[in-house]
């Protein structure tokens, strides 16, 4: 009796049904999301759809952890995995995206133009080219839905191009498409339109002549929209016994030229406005790459050391050299133009970047060039890079509306200017607990310190504002801000 009791429990059991339910939301308004749909990985070939509510209910056929995808055009897919899933509270974010018309002046479409997405970073003045376009359709729309948007403190640069040409009302030499730019930013889940307006104009002549290349090194010229240095040239020629010519609509260009003689790299550069009515002869001399040299001081109470990684931003072929102490470094063939130097510490052995140790500042010419533009010219003084690690501690804690400890994105930002990309650290991100707790290591300085569902490019009004000492500890309380 008492066996066949245990096998009716334990068959009961093995039967038992193991509900997964909730509901789906969007990011940001909190609206329900109906037809969404919620399916259960793992072989179980189930699922359901939200209804009108955005609520769902699934039968699973076993317990414990399951795996879930919840998807709907429009909008993000998300791969979920729950312990015991009931009651679950899903935000489904809306998919970014750009679209819009291209058209002329007189509102015609102008069909199979290119838009392209590039992320612009204004405060560097880099550029970085992306792989997403669109072609133009017949009508003269587009749309664009980029799947890594948004980039954070990123400006996209939505340029619309075309190789269509048009000949002038009254006749005349054929007028080409002036490519159209628009920067903008794009926020999580945003569709932004965006309408282009292409004008055509007549093309324009920008000769030049090239001094300096050395005996028997013929130099090559390049061109470039401005803002676009770190894409390929518009086109590029030999200046074939020192003379050159662009045919270009008015635009502002940067025009480089270029010679090697043995190893040894020749470099001019010049930003030109060009008018309707062109230029006159633009002459340009090349001057020869340099050594630039520098050190690298420590500032540390434990007498710790670390190693540095330099990035000298655009390149341009050089290369660098360590000493065996690694605290002096010459970096060869130079170009003489304007940089940026990213400075990234290491830890001692090279292996992996180290958070023992920060950049405090990158002097030349008793100036701190850190995350700066300098001009690297004949003669250029040495650099001192100094590095400290008397790193102070930002903690605290996010609590929701009603004052909740509640998981949160906490951002972290240095006071004033724009992001910068590269080495140089300037914002940090990172989570809080399920108690609202979190923690990290940090440069001394001021920062903006704020907490967000993940939605938010920048930071609120009310956003704290807080000194971290060095070697110090900062406490700080935040309230989650959701985007509206």
């Amino acid at each position: 009796m008492l066996a066949g009791a245990l096998l009716l429990i334990t068959a009961t059991s093995l039967a038992q049904k193991c509900p997964i339910d909730g509901s789906v939301v969007e990011a940001g308004s909190g609206s329900p999301v109906s037809r969404v749909q919620v399916v259960v990985e793992g072989g179980q070939d189930i699922g359901a759809t939200t209804d009108a509510d955005g609520k769902f209910s699934i039968a699973a056929e076993s317990c414990g952890k399951a795996q879930l995808v919840v998807s709907k055009s429009g909008f993000e897919t998300q791969r979920l995995s729950k312990n015991n899933p009931q009651g679950i509270f899903i935000r489904l974010q809306r998919v970014s995206g750009v679209s819009g018309v291209v058209s002329d002046a007189d509102g015609q479409p102008i069909a199979d133009a290119v838009v392209d997405v590039g992320m612009f970073f204004p405060d560097s003045r880099m550029f970085a080219p992306t792989r997403m376009s669109a072609t133009v359709s017949q009508s003269g729309e587009y749309a664009l839905t980029p799947g890594q948007l948004p980039f954070p403190f990123a400006v996209y640069r939505i340029c619309a191009h075309s190789d269509a040409g048009v000949y002038p009302v009254g006749g005349g030499h054929k007028l080409r498409y002036a490519d159209r730019c628009i920067d903008t930013t794009i926020d999580a889940g945003q569709q932004k339109r965006l309408d282009i307006t292409l004008t055509p104009l007549a093309p324009v002549h920008v000769p030049g002549s090239i001094a300096g290349a050395p005996d028997g090194a013929v130099a090559v010229v390049s061109i470039y929209r401005q803002g676009r240095e770190n894409q390929s040239a518009m086109t590029a020629k030999s200046a074939i016994g020192g003379l050159y010519d662009f045919e270009v609509l008015p635009d502002v260009y940067t025009i480089e030229a270029s010679a090697v003689y043995g190893d040894k790299p020749f470099f001019a550069s010049e930003e030109v406005t060009v008018g309707s009515g062109g230029i006159g002869r633009l002459a340009l001399t090349l001057l020869p790459g340099i050594d630039l040299t520098g050190s690298v001081r420590f500032k540390s109470s434990t007498g710790q050391r670390a190693r540095v990684r330099l990035d000298l931003s655009p390149a341009s072929g050089w290369s660098v050299e360590w000493n065996e102490a690694h605290d002096s470094f010459t970096i060869s063939n130079v170009l003489q133009r304007k940089y940026r130097l990213g400075v990234l510490p290491m830890k001692d052995d090279g292996s992996a970047v180290t958070d023992d140790f920060y950049v405090q500042s990158v002097r030349m010419r008793d100036e701190d060039v850190q995350g700066r533009e300098f001009s690297v010219v004949g003669g250029a003084a040495p650099l001192e890079i100094v590095l400290a690690d008397d790193i102070g501690t930002l903690a605290g804690t996010v609590a929701d509306a009603e004052g909740k400890p509640v998981s949160s994105t906490v951002r972290v930002r240095r006071s004033g200017g724009l992001i910068s990309p590269g080495p140089t650290r300037q914002e940090w991100m990172i989570g809080s607990d399920n108690e609202g707790r979190f923690g990290i290591k940090i440069p001394p300085g001021e920062y903006v310190v704020y907490a967000t569902d993940g939605l938010l490019r920048d930071a609120p009004d009310d956003a704290s504002k807080v000194e971290v000492p060095p070697s110090g500890r900062v406490n700080v309380s935040l309230k989650r801000v959701d985007r509206q």
